[in-house]
This record gives structure tokens, C-alpha cells and sequence, in this order.
């Protein structure tokens, strides 16, 4: 949950929680902004990947998507359509 609804706010909230002292060295305040930097880009990069199925999955997908759209055509009834699915 987070504490604030300000992301400047936050953000240094996130960076001040990296130190353990407080004037530390410049050497360990690059590593930091270097450390927030690289999980940035990994986060923005990793929202424009959809994100990987299992084949499993993928094959499960479709099977209740293909019954639901027979239930909808009227190909199957309520009762045929929950016993087809309720496993999967």
C-alpha cells in the first residue's frame, strides 16, 4: 500500500530508505540512483511484453472461450455449458 499519493513524494521516500547514513559517500549515491535507474527500465520494459502463457493455459483459454461462444449461439444449454467448463 502506498504511503504517499505524490510520486516526487515517494520516489524519495524509496531513495532516502537506500542510505544508512546520512551524508553518504558519492561512490554509494551513484550505486543507488544506478540501482533505481536499471529496476526503472525493467519495469517499463517488462509493461510493453505481454506477459508468457503455458501452452496449458493457452489451450485452456481457448476451450472455455469456444464453449462460451457455443453457449452464446444457443449451440449448447446453461446445463451443457457449466459441465463443460466447470473442470477446466
Amino acid at each position: 500500500m502506498p504511503h504517499t499519493n505524490n510520486g516526487a513524494e515517494s520516489y524519495h521516500r524509496h531513495l532516502n530508505a537506500e542510505f544508512y547514513a546520512k551524508h553518504p559517500n558519492i561512490y554509494m549515491f551513484v550505486d543507488v540512483l544506478k540501482k533505481i535507474q536499471q529496476s526503472a527500465y525493467v519495469s517499463m520494459n517488462s509493461l510493453s511484453q505481454p506477459a508468457r502463457t503455458s501452452k496449458f493455459e493457452r489451450e485452456k483459454r481457448q476451450f472455455i472461450v469456444t464453449a462460451y461462444f457455443d453457449y452464446r449461439r444457443q449451440v449448447l444449454t446453461r446445463k451443457e455449458f457449466l459441465k463443460k467448463v466447470c473442470y477446466r
